[in-house]
């Protein structure tokens, strides 16, 4: 399997995933099952092969709408985030290292967190693949540049005040996931500080 394909997988894996996070944590009733998250990356697959077929004249459109959507959603989650959320210190933020994810080693578990931390600089796939359908190809290297560049600054934007406002939520998420099948730690986070006092 090639690169591009696997990113392809994670997109839909996550979007599936992340909707079934959202339903467990406001559904304490809902019974998890694995099998449900592949059904709803499913259901996103299908949505964009629906959007790139019979939508197409549209995707213009959409693509603006998300790019929109990507950078309002950025400050959406980012300031709520560092206005409302108790702040760590720096030496914490950058000097600790905390295994918490029951990783055999601190090495593996760090590289197994630069996965997703990576997620954000593989933007320039697209761009490369559609340089011979477009009519001035020597935009196609500022796209991709400019892809990788923005999209990593908002990534480690995120990161790094995700760092600062972690805060003791690990204790909270520790109890919290004793009683709800969500892994995902963004909506752990939020759904943690929108209900403390």
């Amino acid at each position: 399997m090639n690169v591009r394909q696997a990113n392809t997988a994670t997109g839909l894996f996550f979007s599936g995933t992340m909707i079934q996070g959202i339903i467990v944590q406001n559904n304490l009733d809902y019974n998890y099952q694995r099998w449900h998250g592949t059904l709803l990356a499913w259901a996103a697959l299908l949505l964009c092969v629906i959007i790139n077929t019979l939508m197409a004249r549209l995707l213009p459109k959409i693509e603006s709408f998300f790019l929109l959507l990507h950078v309002l959603g950025f400050f959406a989650v980012l300031i709520p985030l560092l206005v409302m959320a108790p702040k760590a210190d720096a030496s914490f933020v950058f000097r600790e290292f905390v295994n918490a994810g029951g990783w055999e080693s601190d090495g593996l578990a760090f590289m197994v967190g630069l996965i997703s931390c990576n997620l954000p600089l593989i933007g320039y796939d697209a761009p490369c693949h559609m340089a011979e359908e477009v009519s001035n190809a020597s935009t196609v290297p500022k796209a991709m540049i400019g892809a990788v560049l923005f999209n990593g600054i908002l990534g480690l934007g995120v990161c790094i005040a995700f760092s600062f406002t972690v805060g003791t939520w690990h204790l909270h998420f520790r109890a919290r996931q004793a009683t709800t099948s969500s892994r995902c730690s963004l909506l752990q986070r939020t759904h943690l500080q929108a209900a403390a006092p």
